[in-house]
């Protein structure tokens, strides 16, 4: 099995809240495992390895070939929404999503970079027929293809409400709050992705 390693804590960051990460890299690691995913040998053997950082400094998460970074900063602001990159945040199974619980929008977060770790690891995807040619592209058909599986298997069914139409500009507010979203949260959580998503409520 795929040796998690904690390489680092954030001088900022509990070791409730590195413990948390920890788990759930672990549960996507198990996940992507499995024979049905078709994923070389390599995944289950000792020898690989995915090494987890952690941070807290309102900053992007991120995943390469060796490992991940997570920032822990928007599951301690408590927040509610999974916000994904344009390219795919209208997916109904793998964009943007809204949850009654932050620790769902983290566990999205660790879903997202341990696709990207399996996408780029050299002995992963980049070894399968499959994602030949696709494995390259940061958010191309390999990293949705191994994104979805995860999204499908552990974070969906979490989810308390899907909200693929989250970026669109006649989205009213009234549902933010039909949904117990707080819509200060939703406004912050989009300032912070560097104008990559938009958000605009109608006042309808």
């Amino acid at each position: 099995m795929t040796k998690v390693i904690s390489k680092r804590r954030g001088v900022n960051v509990t070791k409730a809240e590195h413990n948390l990460v920890m788990k759930l890299v672990k549960k996507a690691v198990r996940e992507l495992s499995k024979k049905k995913y078709e994923f070389p040998d390599f995944i289950r053997r000792d020898a690989c390895w995915l090494e987890v950082e952690t941070k807290n400094r309102g900053q992007r998460s991120y995943g390469g070939s060796l490992g991940i970074m997570i920032d822990v900063s928007r599951y301690r602001q408590k927040m509610k929404v999974l916000n994904e990159y344009s390219a795919f945040a209208k997916d109904p199974v793998i964009g943007s999503a809204i949850t009654d619980d932050p620790e769902v929008v983290l566990f999205g977060t660790v879903c997202h970079e341990v696709a990207h770790w399996a996408q780029l690891n050299s002995r992963l995807a980049r070894k399968m027929k499959r994602y030949k040619e696709t494995y390259r592209k940061a958010h191309g058909k390999c990293f949705q293809s191994i994104y979805r599986y995860l999204r499908v298997a552990l974070v969906n069914p979490l989810v308390k409400k899907s909200q693929v139409k989250v970026v669109e500009e006649t989205l009213s507010s009234k549902a933010f709050v039909e949904a117990g979203i707080d819509l200060q949260q939703v406004k912050d959580c989009f300032k912070k992705i560097n104008g990559e998503m938009t958000y605009a409520s109608s006042q309808k």
